[in-house]
């Protein structure tokens, strides 16, 4: 069944590509003295559409916005249909009727995809005990789903924390941790911690694993640092891994 899936998406993919090529050659093969035009409209066309679909995404959501630019495609689809063919034309009408009416359908009631079981999102959405994220938004990249509050008793962190940290008096005596899974697409799954300002609850940032370079290497490296992202990342860089100079990315 997965092979199956992959087929599909991938046979879709490439597809999509394929014909809009082919549209674009046909184009220019027809009006190839006004092929200055054509470049500029399509230059044109790709950068404002490219601004576009950033609100169209953040207002419509993924799948909406997805159904409205099959519409417009179908639309310009449309006039390439030559004047005696108009069962063709009766045809585009009837199709594009169909879509009109799936886009007002998804406005009102919007696409809820389920979550697949492989997917990190599931398995949060065990461990908050619900069955939909609080909060869910597209933006162009992917779909953003938070959870609600969880308490944890290990901090959740890339690595894991050190063994011998975890059975310490000091961790032992430490309050459950509270804090919102965030995931992109269901997966790169992060927590955002609750911060009540006492930073000796976060210590557990200099027993995490991924820290081990800073405590082997010299007194104040200089550091590269992939994938940073805001927060608990930033504090983390700031006041705990000391660095004689960064590269963030």
């Amino acid at each position: 069944m997965t092979l199956f899936g992959l087929a599909v998406y991938f046979v879709a993919l490439f597809a999509t590509f394929f014909l809009g090529g082919l549209t674009i050659v046909g184009v220019f093969s027809v009006w190839v003295e006004k092929a200055h035009r054509l470049y500029f409209a399509d230059l044109m066309g790709a950068g404002v559409s490219t601004l576009v679909v950033v609100w169209l995404v953040h207002s419509l959501s993924g799948p909406t916005a997805i159904i409205l630019v099959a519409l417009l495609a179908l639309a310009s689809g449309f006039l390439f249909i030559p004047k005696d063919q108009s069962r063709w034309k009766y045809a585009t009408l009837a199709l594009g009727l169909g879509q009109v009416a799936l886009l007002f359908f998804t406005l009102v009631y919007p696409v809820q995809l389920p979550v697949p079981s492989s997917k990190p999102l599931n398995w949060a959405l065990g461990l908050a005990g619900v069955d939909q994220p609080e909060y869910t938004r597209w933006n162009p990249v992917a779909r953003v789903d938070v959870l609600p509050p969880v308490q944890v008793k290990e901090p959740m962190i890339v690595g894991g924390i050190s063994s011998v940290y975890l059975n310490s008096p000091a961790y032992q005596q430490q309050e459950e941790y509270s804090l919102r899974l965030v995931t992109l697409d269901g997966t790169s799954m992060t927590g955002l911690y609750e911060f009540d300002g006492n930073l000796s609850r976060f210590e557990f940032l200099h027993h995490a694993i991924i820290a081990a370079p800073y405590q082997v290497s010299v007194e104040r490296p200089t550091a590269l640092n992939i994938g940073v992202g805001g927060g608990l990342d930033i504090y983390w860089l700031a006041s705990t891994m000391p660095a004689k100079s960064r590269r963030l990315i």
